[in-house]
């Protein structure tokens, strides 16, 4: 099937923006409850945050070695990511917005 013409015309921006931590190996990305977008930095073993104009906020978590991979947005509105080599769930206290002041990790109960 062919586009129609309206899709063929529409065009999608694209921004890459370097990630401060060498070798993070990213790999999951989801949107936040706030807007931006939050992300797994496996080797760094970081949470990133990324606002739409490429702001960038890692917040290392506490497990060495544990492996950050999957995140996604909670129904409680925070942020839940695993631990790949930790074997753990673990979610930012709930807080629509993260800053490096406030951020507290702690284990949850599942």
């Amino acid at each position: 099937m062919r586009p129609s013409r309206s899709d063929e015309s529409r065009s999608l921006a694209q921004s890459e923006y370097p990630v401060p931590t060498a070798n993070a190996q990213l790999s999951s990305i989801t949107p936040g409850p706030d807007g931006a977008l939050g992300f797994t930095e496996g080797l760094g073993n970081k949470i990133g945050r990324i606002t739409t104009d490429g702001g960038i906020t890692e917040f290392p978590i506490p497990t060495a070695g544990g492996g950050t991979y999957g995140i996604t947005t909670g129904s409680d509105y925070a942020l839940w990511f695993t631990e790949l080599y930790a074997n753990k769930n673990r979610t930012p206290l709930p807080q629509p917005v993260l800053s490096v002041n406030s951020l507290c990790l702690e284990e949850a109960n599942h």
